[in-house]
């Protein structure tokens, strides 16, 4: 797998944040977000946003929608725009029980390298199959990671 630095656009947002009890509970988020989404006839590019880390208490995670046209918010959906951002990215295909190595891989590069992370990583789910299982090998996940040079 090849890692990049790129720099990431500015993008418009809808997301629903909350407190979840571990990481595979991020797709019951996502499910409520893209139902939302198909109400106003969107199907984008979705994704994760997590802050913390493995291992802590609480995992707060944030589901996301790349959007180009303006939705209204509700009780549980917010529209906001990430800012530009400088990252590192690796794109993994094959299983999320598989993740880790790819997490693994870019964080060890990125060591290596004299990067530091500078805020919560994401993941952009570019396929994905419903329902979500964590074994299915055809999936495509880009992770990345908001850096800058030590």
């Amino acid at each position: 797998m090849s890692i990049q630095v790129k720099i990431q656009p500015s993008s418009k947002v809808a997301s629903i944040r909350r407190e979840i009890p571990s990481f595979q509970e991020v797709t019951p988020l996502l499910t409520e977000l893209n139902t939302y989404l198909e109400q106003h006839e969107m199907q984008p590019l979705t994704g994760a946003i997590w802050y913390g880390q493995p291992g802590d208490d609480k995992i707060e995670a944030e589901a996301i929608a790349f959007i180009n046209d303006e939705i209204p918010e509700s009780n549980n959906v917010c529209v906001y725009e990430i800012p530009e951002m400088f990252t590192a990215s690796i794109v993994h295909t094959g299983p999320y029980n598989t993740l880790g190595d790819s997490y693994k891989e870019i964080t060890d590069w990125l060591s290596k390298n004299q990067y530091e992370i500078v805020g919560p990583s994401r993941e952009l789910y570019h396929h994905v199959k419903s329902p979500v299982r964590q074994d299915d090998p055809s999936y495509i996940t880009e992770i990345q990671f908001p850096v800058e040079k030590k």
